[in-house]
Protein backbone atom coordinates (compact mmCIF):
# COMPACT_ATOMS: atom_id res chain seq x y z
CA UNK A 1 0.00 0.00 0.00
CA UNK A 2 1.41 3.52 -0.72
CA UNK A 3 0.98 6.16 1.76
CA UNK A 4 1.46 10.13 0.81
CA UNK A 5 4.30 11.23 2.36
CA UNK A 6 2.52 13.92 4.04
CA UNK A 7 0.66 11.82 5.62
CA UNK A 8 3.48 9.68 6.90
CA UNK A 9 5.07 12.83 8.25
CA UNK A 10 2.11 13.62 10.48
CA UNK A 11 1.88 10.20 11.88
CA UNK A 12 5.63 10.30 12.71
CA UNK A 13 5.46 13.47 14.10
CA UNK A 14 2.27 12.29 16.24
CA UNK A 15 4.20 9.10 17.32
CA UNK A 16 7.40 11.22 18.52
CA UNK A 17 5.54 14.02 20.08
CA UNK A 18 2.87 11.58 21.79
CA UNK A 19 3.43 8.04 21.61
CA UNK A 20 0.64 7.11 19.37
CA UNK A 21 -1.92 8.74 16.43
CA UNK A 22 -4.18 11.36 17.08
CA UNK A 23 -7.63 11.14 14.72
CA UNK A 24 -10.58 12.82 14.42
CA UNK A 25 -13.97 10.72 15.00
CA UNK A 26 -17.47 11.48 13.84
CA UNK A 27 -19.40 8.12 14.99
CA UNK A 28 -21.25 7.69 12.02
CA UNK A 29 -21.49 5.10 9.40
CA UNK A 30 -22.16 6.26 5.93
CA UNK A 31 -22.50 5.42 2.37
CA UNK A 32 -21.99 7.35 -0.58
CA UNK A 33 -25.57 8.05 -2.56
CA UNK A 34 -26.31 7.73 -6.02
CA UNK A 35 -26.73 10.30 -8.85
CA UNK A 36 -30.30 9.06 -8.43
CA UNK A 37 -30.46 9.18 -5.08
CA UNK A 38 -29.42 12.81 -5.14
CA UNK A 39 -31.75 13.93 -7.59
CA UNK A 40 -34.72 12.42 -5.73
CA UNK A 41 -33.48 14.38 -2.47
CA UNK A 42 -32.72 17.48 -4.72
CA UNK A 43 -29.14 17.48 -4.02
CA UNK A 44 -26.61 19.14 -6.52
CA UNK A 45 -25.04 16.22 -8.30
CA UNK A 46 -21.13 16.19 -6.54
CA UNK A 47 -22.34 16.28 -2.80
CA UNK A 48 -23.69 14.33 -0.26
CA UNK A 49 -23.50 11.05 1.62
CA UNK A 50 -26.26 9.32 3.59
CA UNK A 51 -26.01 7.89 7.25
CA UNK A 52 -26.50 4.31 7.76
CA UNK A 53 -25.46 4.03 11.28
CA UNK A 54 -24.88 6.08 14.11
CA UNK A 55 -22.49 5.07 17.34
CA UNK A 56 -24.31 5.28 20.71
CA UNK A 57 -23.07 7.65 22.66
CA UNK A 58 -20.76 9.04 19.84
CA UNK A 59 -20.08 12.48 18.68
CA UNK A 60 -22.66 12.35 16.30
CA UNK A 61 -25.00 10.77 18.35
CA UNK A 62 -24.94 13.69 21.05
CA UNK A 63 -25.33 15.88 18.30
CA UNK A 64 -28.42 14.58 17.21
CA UNK A 65 -27.77 13.26 14.17
CA UNK A 66 -29.51 10.39 13.04
CA UNK A 67 -29.63 7.27 10.41
CA UNK A 68 -31.11 8.33 7.36
CA UNK A 69 -29.61 11.93 7.29
CA UNK A 70 -27.18 13.32 4.54
CA UNK A 71 -24.78 15.39 5.04
CA UNK A 72 -23.22 17.82 2.76
CA UNK A 73 -20.90 20.02 4.62
CA UNK A 74 -18.27 20.08 7.36
CA UNK A 75 -17.51 23.75 8.42
CA UNK A 76 -18.59 24.80 4.84
CA UNK A 77 -16.42 22.09 3.57
CA UNK A 78 -18.36 20.30 0.76
CA UNK A 79 -18.51 16.55 1.56
CA UNK A 80 -18.58 14.68 -1.66
CA UNK A 81 -18.45 11.18 -0.93
CA UNK A 82 -16.95 9.12 1.85
CA UNK A 83 -13.73 9.49 1.08
CA UNK A 84 -13.89 13.07 1.60
CA UNK A 85 -15.33 12.80 5.27
CA UNK A 86 -12.71 10.53 5.96
CA UNK A 87 -10.01 12.77 4.78
CA UNK A 88 -11.35 15.93 6.58
CA UNK A 89 -12.07 14.52 10.23
CA UNK A 90 -9.06 12.33 10.65
CA UNK A 91 -7.61 16.04 10.08
CA UNK A 92 -9.47 17.28 13.15
CA UNK A 93 -8.28 17.44 16.32
CA UNK A 94 -10.39 15.78 19.43
CA UNK A 95 -12.39 18.07 21.30
CA UNK A 96 -12.86 20.39 17.95
CA UNK A 97 -16.30 21.95 17.53
CA UNK A 98 -17.40 21.63 13.65
CA UNK A 99 -20.64 22.20 11.98
CA UNK A 100 -22.29 20.24 10.42
CA UNK A 101 -25.24 21.16 8.00
CA UNK A 102 -27.32 17.98 6.14
CA UNK A 103 -30.59 17.22 5.31
CA UNK A 104 -33.06 15.35 7.38
CA UNK A 105 -36.56 14.11 5.50
CA UNK A 106 -37.12 17.31 3.25
CA UNK A 107 -35.82 19.39 5.78
CA UNK A 108 -32.17 21.41 6.00
CA UNK A 109 -30.61 21.08 9.61
CA UNK A 110 -27.33 22.22 11.03
CA UNK A 111 -25.82 20.77 13.90
CA UNK A 112 -22.66 21.41 16.14
CA UNK A 113 -20.74 18.38 16.97
CA UNK A 114 -17.62 18.07 19.50
CA UNK A 115 -15.58 15.84 17.64
CA UNK A 116 -13.71 12.66 19.64
CA UNK A 117 -10.67 10.24 19.50
CA UNK A 118 -11.33 7.77 17.01
CA UNK A 119 -11.64 4.57 19.18
CA UNK A 120 -8.45 1.80 18.88
CA UNK A 121 -10.27 -1.19 17.13
CA UNK A 122 -9.31 -4.42 18.57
Amino acid sequence: FAIPASTAKDVLIQILEKGYVTRGWLGIEGRDLTMLGKKQLHLPQNIGIYITGIYEDGPAHKAGLQAGDVLLYINDQPIRDIQTILKITEKLSPGTIITLKGKRKKQLFIAKLKVAQRPVSN
